[in-house]
């Protein structure tokens, strides 16, 4: 399961319960961006909704 350093580091944040915009203030970039590293991620794991792709992150190791 390959993730990119801007997708995992975005995720940490998510599971950190920041919204989309705090994430986006956070590391500089627009809230679409972070949207756009962030939605890929439901495909290609196969999950349904946000908590479900965090918990699919923790069970799996790509978070720590």
């Amino acid at each position: 399961m390959t993730i990119s350093g801007k997708e995992k580091e975005a995720l940490k944040y998510v599971a950190k319960g920041y919204s989309f915009k705090e994430i986006a203030d956070e590391l500089g970039v627009s809230a679409s961006a972070i949207e756009k590293r962030i939605q890929p991620l439901y495909k290609r794991f196969n999950v349904k909704n946000l908590t479900h792709l965090v918990s699919f992150a923790y069970e799996n190791y790509i978070l720590p």
